[in-house]
């Protein structure tokens, strides 16, 4: 199929796709394991995290590749840090990144990674709830 027609497949599709393209090639080239129980990627993500893993991937087996846009959601492990908000970049109602100081002390400001939609509505609730201070 040319790359149009394999966009528009489902995953579980495109995924077999590769499965026979990568046949017989050995390592380092090979495709990353996958599945459909649920258990099973649990598992993955309980048990990985100590050979570095960050996570795991979950994309919908009946979705089409999406063009110039993410179609999967990529779940971390998480790492918590104490962390001051004392600012934000873009709009009030739906800001993109939040600036930290970061550590009991309020330590030196980082930003933190893009807000995915859900988050960034969640704060730009609160945002709009605090008193402006500056």
């Amino acid at each position: 199929p040319t790359q149009g027609q394999t966009t528009a497949l489902p995953y579980t599709e495109r995924r077999q796709l590769l499965l026979d393209l990568l046949h017989g090639i050995p390592p380092p080239i090979q495709a990353v394991p996958a599945t459909d129980d649920r258990a099973v990627a649990v598992a993955w993500y309980e048990g990985l995290q100590h050979q570095g893993i960050e996570g795991i991937v979950a994309k919908k087996g009946t979705a089409a590749y999406p063009i110039n846009r993410r179609g999967w959601l990529k779940i971390r492990h998480a790492d918590t840090e104490d962390a001051l908000v004392v600012g934000y970049l873009g709009p009030r109602r739906r800001p993109h990144r939040l600036a930290l100081a970061v550590g009991d002390e309020g330590g030196p400001i980082r930003l933190s990674a893009r807000l995915d939609p859900v988050l960034a509505g969640r704060i730009a609730d609160a945002l709009t709830a605090a008193e402006t201070l500056g």
